[in-house]
């Protein structure tokens, strides 16, 4: 879907004669997007939230803030700014809308698909890539994450981030607790192979990439404020962290690799007969 059609320029236009200017027989769109910090409140109070939020920052000026006050109202925004800061990030400019419009879709299309796990969507409370969850309050390396529940417990943190050359980069597969977790077992191949395979699948628009293992735990430690802290996470997970992240899959060969906030991630592509794994790369 295009940034026009989320944003109802001809919508936009009935409001009100001011925004109404017509040139070759159509709507003057840039000009309505050199105008929106004009637009009054009681014409876009009743809009659904993704196309409110499109309206907020698209523009080259701030929009009316009593429009961007009821926004910040509705909970999805939050997420939805969330999303919109991973590709912004990785572009340094406003990304493509449609790389927002496709991941909001395939988000909410998204499940585990086993019998007794399900999942909730989280994001990070401050538009950052990586922070403390507004669901589950707990650390989330991406801006996004899926919450997978077993039975109803909240068992395991998928994190990941969306950026602007159409790649989802999942840098967290993370079960809550370090000990007791026998739902383990109910996940055929294991943790990283499933979900690997769970996200290709139900993120069609986007290549799917999984951080350097090293680059990734240098980055994490350093979250620790303490330097006390950090050797103790060094010394206590670095291996462990490594051996998970750089394991072989099953399905897929890690391939090119492309950096994001000073960290590189690897391509995954579906695996060839007689092709060797990249598995272990660092």
């Amino acid at each position: 879907m295009d940034l026009e059609e989320r944003l109802d320029f001809d919508l936009l236009s009935k409001c009100d004669p001011f925004f109404y200017q017509v040139e070759n027989g159509g709507i003057n769109r840039q000009w309505l997007r050199n105008n929106l910090s004009y637009i009054p409140l009681k014409f876009v109070k009743d809009w659904p939230t993704p196309p409110l939020f499109a309206l907020c920052v698209s523009g080259p000026f701030c929009p009316n803030p009593k429009v961007v006050d009821e926004l910040h109202l509705r909970p999805e925004s939050r997420m939805l700014y969330s999303l919109w800061m991973g590709p912004h990030h990785s572009v340094g400019v406003d990304p493509d809308w449609n790389i927002l419009v496709d991941a909001y879709n395939e988000l909410k299309n998204f499940t585990f698909g086993l019998p007794d796990f399900d999942v909730t969507l989280d994001w990070t409370n401050y538009s950052s890539d990586g922070g403390h969850g507004f669901v589950s309050k707990t650390y989330l390396d991406g801006s996004v994450a899926f919450l997978v529940h077993y039975k109803g417990k909240y068992v395991m943190t998928i994190g990941f981030t969306f950026s602007g050359d159409r790649k989802l980069i999942l840098k967290q597969i993370q079960p809550v607790n370090e000990k007791g977790n026998r739902w383990l077992f109910k996940i055929p191949g294991g943790r990283l192979n499933y979900v690997v395979e769970r996200m290709v699948k139900c993120f069609s628009s986007f290549t799917v990439c999984l951080p350097n293992a090293d680059d990734q735990f240098a980055k994490i430690i350093q979250c620790y404020p303490d330097s006390r802290e950090r050797t103790q996470s060094k010394e206590k997970n670095e291996k462990r962290y490594t051996r998970f992240y750089s394991q072989p899959l099953k399905r897929f060969v890690r391939r090119k690799w492309t950096k994001y906030l000073k960290v590189r991630y690897y391509c995954l592509v579906p695996r060839n007969d007689g092709h060797a794994s990249m598995g272990t790369l660092r």
